[in-house]
């Protein structure tokens, strides 16, 4: 996540500080970026891995299962 690494730290903060919602935002902007990005794409690793810290935000945030609508 080198890329968006201030970011993301931010994003840590802000999830490990209490305000998940936050967190939850920034790390959607960081997922989002990656995604359109043409170097990085859906299916790269740094992508998935955004996804995943987007997941965890979610879960933390007391929404396990976010309508998908």
């Amino acid at each position: 996540m080198s890329r968006f690494s201030g970011m993301w730290k931010i994003a840590q903060y802000l999830g490990k500080s209490g305000s998940y919602p936050a967190a939850w935002d920034l790390c959607q902007l960081i997922a989002d970026a990656y995604t359109d990005d043409d170097a990085y794409g859906p299916e790269h690793p740094a992508t998935l891995t955004a996804r995943h810290n987007l997941a965890r935000w979610t879960g933390q945030a007391g929404d396990a299962a976010p309508d998908a609508s």
